[in-house]
């Protein structure tokens, strides 16, 4: 599965490295995008001083996906990123749905 998809995608960007690399960097700014979000949330609530390193990371994570999102076809990435999100839920909700515990 995982090497048909790595197949698919090279071959879909054409072999172009510089297509493949814009796709990981942007799936991975999207990533930090969402976690430095959860981070400025949790410091929020819990009142601490983590909220000052976590905003600042928060726009500069921002700002590193905006110009990337301009530089290649960044929408494109976003919506495979999507659908194989799509693809990866659904497929887990097949598969019995284990429950995630973040109580350790």
């Amino acid at each position: 599965m995982v090497h048909g998809t790595a197949i698919l995608l090279t071959l879909g960007f054409g072999a172009n490295e510089l297509k493949i690399v814009a796709f990981y960097a942007i799936s991975v700014l999207v990533g930090f995008l969402l976690s430095l979000s959860t981070a400025v949330k949790f410091a929020f609530y819990t009142r601490t001083y983590y909220l000052m390193l976590a905003i600042p990371g928060l726009l500069m994570v921002a700002f590193a996906l905006v110009v990337n999102m301009g530089r290649y076809e960044g929408w494109g990435i976003i919506g495979l990123g999507i659908i194989m999100a799509y693809y990866l839920r659904k497929k887990w909700f097949a598969g019995g749905r284990l429950p995630i515990n973040f109580n350790h």
